[in-house]
């Protein structure tokens, strides 16, 4: 229950004496909407398993005279000895991330993982750092090389197996923007890896698979390997209860968005009231008053102007039989306009007098 504003104010007067801060309390629906953290459903966690767990072949290439052989391993196994690497360099991993296709095949079963990437959150100490990830990846592709490769020069290895390979250079100085991508393309029935040392990364614009990340800690990565070398499905008592976040929005949003029942929840919505058309009818009604106003008693008094004045034009217009009668018209012409012209004054002074008292001003 939210206090009441009497109790709120107390509060505030307490806290004032004491000098710290009021924390209100909160209900469960406005922290989910307030928290960027979902946890994912025990189905979709399996899903997320059956989707990394096929073995990747990554594509030979030429380079020179050389033939290279195809690289065949596990993409988690591979996710975990780069940050095992990492760390004995002196590089802080925070966590390892799922995106893209691995979170789309995991909210939806109906969608299949074509790629897979993973994204490795470096702690922003350094911006060589990124570079150290460029020699750390290809120091862990040379363990599955034969041994007459192994020796081979690392440009020439990244020039076989890397087929796209983008660092932000460190003279950029910009806050939204450090990070490291590789992209290591498998053969045509095989997934492509791809593989992202992020220090910063800039905030996507919408809300989609890429803009949620699943989060893999080193008990659930090891979690993953050691189910992924038995060849078995992981418990329901040890499941691991994994945890997403969204870039964009709030959890509510990605489901709605990324699974089947969101979807047939935002198709069952009521569409929006279209805009109605103005009711001059109604307008009129409301204008109506003001008619009783300044404007109406304006109208009135040149309503009565116009009378008075018709009046005169009438008077002076007959003719008489008789001088003696045209003699009293006359006069009697004379005096009705004198007497419609101080009816006149006085219908003036009147409206003037009303505008002056009922004036809001």
């Amino acid at each position: 229950m939210f206090p009441t504003i009497s109790q709120a104010f107390k509060m505030m007067q307490a806290s004032e004496r004491v000098g710290s801060k009021v924390h209100l309390p909160a209900t469960e629906e406005a922290k989910a909407c307030m928290s960027s953290i979902g946890h994912l459903e025990p189905a979709q966690v399996f899903r997320l398993q059956t989707a990394v767990a096929e073995p990747m072949q990554l594509r030979a290439g030429t380079f020179i005279s050389a033939r290279w052989p195809v690289i065949e391993m596990r993409p988690l196994q591979f996710a975990q000895e780069i940050v095992v690497e990492l760390e004995n360099r002196g590089v802080q991993v925070k966590d390892v991330r799922l995106e893209g296709n691995a979170v789309a095949a995991c909210m939806d079963p109906a969608k299949s993982c074509t790629d897979l990437e993973l994204v490795f959150c470096l702690a922003e100490v350094e911006r060589r750092d990124l570079y150290t990830s460029r020699e750390v990846l290809l120091d862990c592709l040379c363990q599955y090389l034969p041994k007459s490769l192994v020796d081979r020069e690392r440009h020439m290895i990244a020039a076989a197996y890397v087929q796209k390979m983008m660092i932000t250079p460190p003279q950029i100085q910009r806050s939204d923007e450090a990070w490291a991508s590789f992209t290591l393309p498998g053969v045509s029935n095989s997934k492509s890896l791809h593989c992202k040392f992020a220090q910063v990364l800039a905030r996507p614009q919408q809300l989609d698979e890429y803009g949620v990340q699943i989060i893999l800690t080193d008990d659930q990565l090891q979690c993953f390997v050691a189910a992924q070398e038995s060849g078995s499905r992981i418990e329901a008592s040890k499941l691991p209860d994994l945890a997403f976040e969204c870039l964009v929005g709030t959890p509510r949003d990605a489901v709605d968005l990324l699974t089947p029942a969101g979807a047939s929840r935002r198709k069952s919505r009521k569409p929006l009231n279209p805009l109605q058309r103005p009711n001059f009818a109604l307008a009129e009604e409301r204008a109506q008053p003001h008619a009783n106003g300044y404007m109406g008693k304006m109208c009135e008094l040149v309503n009565g102007c116009a009378q008075v004045m018709s009046c005169a034009c009438l008077c002076k217009g007959a003719s008489p039989s008789t001088s003696s009668s045209t003699t009293e018209l006359q006069t009697q012409d004379v005096s009705s306009v004198e007497v419609d012209q101080q009816e006149l004054d006085s219908h003036v002074i009147a409206a003037e007098e009303r505008d002056v008292t009922e004036s809001p001003l």
